[in-house]
């Protein structure tokens, strides 16, 4: 009797054996969409974690979120290196013993969205620590294994004497976290790249050293921030916004060279002022656009957006790079041509420099300098340029404006005109864009990045230097300290005396 309740016992073990799912599954088709309420980024509070999904993945993730291509469920593509093994957590998975069928349910989903994973929370991921675990080795899962959240690391890349981690959140402009940034680090493709997780958080993993960290989405401007990765430590960095692409487009017809053409961005207000950027393009200006590769090809019609950085209180955090030292914030705009967007330029220059016109929000004194400069992403770093002008609109005389450049009140003559490349076209053009008494910055703009129009900052005129420091008083380290009536050593718990030999250079010195 007890042999045969031991055989039907083993018989149904392997019964139940034979019934499982294999370790790996057969290749199938997962819908993976972090915008889904189904998706893996929007779970219920149950669930069960997988490590063994397969994916089929489509050859290049699309550069705008939301373009999928379908995929026949249950069908695995040919092409072995298209296909990654992800995590994948199921909702409502209450015990172990349902997963198989939630897996089922998500393999009949129809299409694969072409955009980043949103990695896990590494919390979940970090592997146990023991008394002899090196920093080297307690972060290595960041960037090594079936479930790296910093994915595309060349062999080698990452020194275990010098890892560092930099982490840090990104944010949309309203202060929201922005998941799906692509965060890499400027002329390090070897350290592959990491994704904002559902939070906006990120953790990448670098040498130690000083270093440059990107960050862009699709219709976003792109950011970069410098930082001194701590050596076997965490280093956090300051939020940084990204900012959405104005949704004003002007279209130029470069072929048009009648007249001076106009672009201009949706009109910007805060506690500042209220501003706009303006372009002046002139009548048979050229374009080209720069690839990266130092390649040059023509343009002739051009789609083009100016955003501001600086408006709100997050323009700080969103600007393209840190400011100098010696640079106050004042005002920012990045000015992009969709073709060149489209084509992955990385600049678009001009036979002609465009004009720039911003109200003088500021009330900068009429005739002074307009500091200028632009963000160069190729360097990394802030480049001065030519300098602009603060003019004012006295009047309008025949259709053109009468312009004072000099802070005189009284109109230029063509001669002060002509220094500063103002022609009759360009004065018609101001007499219909803005009205008397309207103060201007006038800046000349050679090609399209990030530029900044900043004043130098500094204390005001009637500062002070800081006042003297205090008197040193005696070094509490100083194992001579000398207290009264007696020479006292304090740190060697000595006692002196020093008696004065009258009508003698010599004294007694008794210890």
């Amino acid at each position: 009797m007890l042999l045969r309740h031991i055989l039907t016992h083993i018989l149904a073990i392997a019964i139940i054996c034979a019934s499982l799912p294999p370790a790996i599954p057969a290749a199938h088709a997962a819908h993976v969409n972090p915008a889904s309420p189904s998706s893996p980024a929007a779970a219920k509070p149950h669930f069960a974690l997988r490590n063994n999904m397969r994916i089929a993945a489509p050859p290049q993730l699309a550069e705008f979120p939301g373009a999928c291509t379908p995929r026949e469920a249950g069908v695995a593509t040919p092409d072995t290196a298209n296909q990654v093994w992800l995590p994948l957590v199921l909702k409502n998975s209450a015990a172990a013993a349902n997963t198989h069928a939630a897996e089922a349910a998500e393999a009949a989903q129809p299409a694969l969205f072409q955009q980043p994973a949103i990695p896990l929370d590494p919390r979940l991921l970090a592997t146990p620590l023991d008394e002899a675990t090196s920093f080297a080795e307690s972060i290595a899962f960041l960037y090594s294994g079936p479930n790296a959240v910093q994915t595309g690391v060349t062999a080698g890349a990452i020194d275990p004497a010098q890892a560092a981690v930099l982490r840090g959140t990104v944010r949309a402009q309203d202060g929201q976290p922005l998941p799906g940034v692509k965060i890499q680090i400027f002329g390090h493709a070897d350290y592959g790249q990491t994704i904002s997780r559902a939070d906006g958080a990120y953790d990448i993993v670098v040498n130690a050293a000083q270093v440059t960290v990107c960050f862009e989405v699709p219709g976003h401007l792109p950011t970069q921030r410098m930082v001194n990765a701590a050596w076997h430590d965490f280093t956090t960095l300051a939020d940084v916004v990204l900012l959405p692409m104005d949704d004003v487009v002007s279209t130029i017809d470069l072929a048009n060279s009648s007249a001076i053409q106009v672009a201009q961005n949706r009109p910007t207000s805060d506690a500042d002022g209220d501003r706009q950027s303006t372009l002046l393009f002139e009548a048979g200006t050229g374009a080209q656009m720069v690839m990266a590769d130092g390649s040059t090809k023509p343009l002739s019609t051009l789609n083009v957006r100016a955003t501001e950085y600086t408006v709100g209180a997050n323009g700080p955090q969103a600007m393209p790079g840190e400011l100098p030292l010696a640079s106050g914030y004042t005002y920012a705009v990045d000015f992009t041509v969709d073709e060149a967007l489209t084509a992955g330029a990385v600049d678009v220059q001009f036979d002609k420099p465009i004009i720039n016109y911003v109200e003088n929000f500021l009330d900068f004194p009429v005739g002074t300098a307009v500091p200028t400069g632009y963000y160069d992403r190729g360097r990394g770093a802030w480049t001065p340029s030519q300098n602009g002008r603060v003019i004012r609109v006295l009047s309008v005389n025949g259709g053109a404006a009468l312009l004072d450049v000099d802070g005189s009140g009284q109109a230029a003559s063509a001669d002060k005109l002509a220094e500063l490349g103002i022609d009759a076209a360009e004065q018609r053009t101001i007499a219909e864009l803005y009205s008397a008494g309207q103060s201007l910055w006038r800046v000349p703009i050679p090609h399209f990045t990030p530029w900044d129009h900043n004043w130098p900052y500094g204390p005001p005129p009637d500062a002070g230097p800081p006042p003297p420091p205090a008197p040193p008083g005696p070094s509490p380290d100083d194992p001579n300290c000398e207290r009264g009536g007696s020479i006292i050593e304090c740190e060697t718990r000595e006692l002196g005396e020093q008696v004065d030999i009258a009508g003698t250079p010599f004294s007694l010195n008794y210890r």
